[in-house]
C-alpha cells in the first residue's frame, strides 16, 4: 500500500475552502494524488468495520470531519523511511 497523509478539514470549511486546500495539496512535491472523503462516507466506512456498529450507535451524531487523503509518491515515501 502506498503511504498516505490525511488532512482533516474544519467543520466550517465550505466547498471553496476544500477545493483550495485540495489544489494546494496537489501542488506539493511528493504528492501523487488527492481524494476527498466526506464525513458521511468516513462514518459509513467506520461502521462497516467489525465491532464498530455498536460503538457508533451510541453517538449523538457524526463526529468525523471531511478529509483530504494525499497519496505520496515513492520518492517521498522513501525519504520518510530514511528520516
Amino acid at each position: 500500500a502506498k503511504p498516505t497523509v490525511s488532512v482533516f478539514l474544519v467543520a466550517q470549511a465550505g466547498a471553496k475552502e476544500r477545493e483550495s486546500a485540495e489544489r494546494a495539496l496537489r501542488a506539493l512535491p511528493g504528492v501523487a494524488a488527492v481524494r476527498f472523503v466526506s464525513r458521511d462516507a468516513a462514518l459509513a466506512e467506520l461502521a462497516a468495520l467489525e465491532g464498530m456498529g455498536d460503538l457508533l450507535a451510541g453517538l449523538d451524531g457524526n463526529p468525523l470531519p471531511d478529509t483530504l487523503v494525499a497519496t505520496l509518491t515513492r520518492l517521498w515515501a522513501n525519504a520518510l523511511r530514511l528520516g
